[in-house]
C-alpha cells in the first residue's frame, strides 16, 4: 500500500463540505485568498492518516495546539474538563482517502463510531472513550508530533527529542551543512537545556529571527521522517525571500531521497516563483499546486495543477493566488 494521499475527499470537517482533491504529489504547495481554508485543508490531511482510534484524537488535540497555542497552555491544569471538550466538540467528521479508506467520528446517543481510514471501525460508549483517551494521551493540553510545523513550533523538548534523535542516526551533521549553506551557521546542538546555535561562539536558538528557526524544524522533520508524510503551515515563515531557492532546492531534494510526501502552505507569492523554477531546474515533476478559491455556492473547491500546468500558468502571467 502506497502510504502517500493521492486523492483526499473531505465530506465533513470544520467549514469543508463535499470537498475533493486528486492526483496529489510527492511534494504540495497549497495557496489561495487569506482564510479561504489553506490551514484547514492541512489539518484534514493530517488527522486523514491517524494510524489508531486514540490517535485521531493526539492529532485534533495537535490541530487546536497550533490553532490555540496561549489558551491550550492555559487549559493545562484541568485534564478532565480538557479531554471532554476534545471528545464532545469533535463528533461528527468524515473523509474519504485515496478513494477507498473512509474515516469518520460519530456520536450516536452516546455511542462513539470511530473508523481511522486504514483500521476497521469501533464503537466506544463517552465512558470508556474518556478513558482509554485518558491513559493513551499524555498531555490533555498540547501536543506536537515531527509530522506537523507550524510558526508555533518552537518548544524546547521537541528541539532536544528531535537533536538528539538525529544525533543517534548520525544525521546532525546534514542539518548543519544545510544551516551553514543558507545563513552561514556552523552548528546546532543541544548545551545547558536550551537549543544552541554556534555561529562566531554560542547562542541561544531563541535570540535568533523566525527564519532560522522554520528551517531548522523542517530540516528535523524531514530527515528523521521516512516514506511518512509532513505537514508546514507557512513554510515560508521568516525565511528571506532571497533564500526560498536554496530552501526548495533542499527540501525537494530530501523529499525524494527520504520518500516524504509533503503538504505545505504558503502566502508569498515569491516562494509560489522559487517552487516553480527549482522543481523545473531539478527535472522533478512529482509535484502539485493546490489553489483554493470559492464557486457561486460559496463552497470552497480546490484546482489542483501539475507540474506542467502549474508552469504554464506561471509562464503566462495567469494568476495563481498566495494570498
Amino acid at each position: 500500500m502506497n502510504s502517500h494521499i493521492q486523492t483526499i475527499e473531505i465530506k465533513n470537517y470544520k467549514h469543508f463540505q463535499n470537498f475533493k482533491a486528486k492526483n496529489l504529489k510527492r511534494v504540495n504547495l497549497i495557496g489561495g485568498r487569506n482564510n479561504i481554508g489553506k490551514t484547514t485543508l492541512l489539518e484534514a490531511c493530517l488527522l486523514s492518516v491517524a494510524d489508531g482510534y486514540s490517535d485521531m484524537y493526539g492529532r485534533l488535540l495537535e490541530i487546536e495546539t497550533h490553532r490555540n497555542l496561549v489558551n491550550s497552555v492555559l487549559q493545562q491544569k484541568n485534564r478532565r474538563e480538557n479531554l471532554k471538550k476534545l471528545i464532545v466538540e469533535r463528533s461528527d467528521i468524515s473523509m474519504l482517502i485515496n478513494d477507498e479508506h473512509e474515516l469518520y467520528i460519530r456520536n450516536i446517543e452516546n455511542r462513539y463510531q470511530l473508523k481511522p481510514a486504514f483500521l476497521e471501525p469501533k464503537e466506544m460508549r463517552y465512558g470508556k472513550l474518556f478513558d482509554r483517551l485518558d491513559v493513551e494521551i499524555e498531555y490533555s493540553y498540547m501536543a506536537f508530533s515531527s509530522n506537523y510545523i507550524s510558526p508555533f513550533s518552537d518548544f524546547n523538548d521537541a528541539y532536544n527529542r528531535g537533536i538528539s534523535s538525529l544525533k543517534l542516526e548520525d544525521r546532525l551533521k546534514t542539518l548543519n551543512s544545510h544551516l551553514k549553506e543558507l545563513f552561514e551557521i556552523e552548528e546546532l546542538d543541544y548545551i545547558n537545556n536550551q537549543p544552541q546555535l554556534f555561529k562566531n561562539g554560542w547562542k541561544e536558538l531563541s535570540l535568533y529571527g523566525q527564519g532560522v528557526k522554520t528551517f531548522i524544524n523542517i530540516m528535523i522533520s524531514l530527515l528523521l521522517l521516512k516514506e511518512k508524510i509532513l505537514f508546514i503551515d507557512e513554510i515560508e515563515n521568516g525565511i528571506h525571500y532571497a533564500l526560498f531557492d536554496k530552501m526548495w532546492e533542499i527540501v525537494l531534494k530530501i523529499s525524494k531521497e527520504r520518500d516524504v510526501q509533503i503538504f505545505a502552505t504558503t502566502h508569498s507569492k515569491e516562494c509560489i516563483d522559487a517552487y516553480s523554477r527549482v522543481s523545473q531546474r531539478l527535472k522533478d515533476d512529482d509535484i502539485s499546486f493546490i489553489n483554493l478559491s470559492k464557486n457561486k455556492r460559496d463552497m470552497i473547491v480546490p484546482i489542483v495543477l501539475d507540474s506542467g500546468m502549474f508552469r504554464s500558468e506561471l509562464a503566462q502571467n495567469h494568476e495563481v493566488r498566495a494570498w
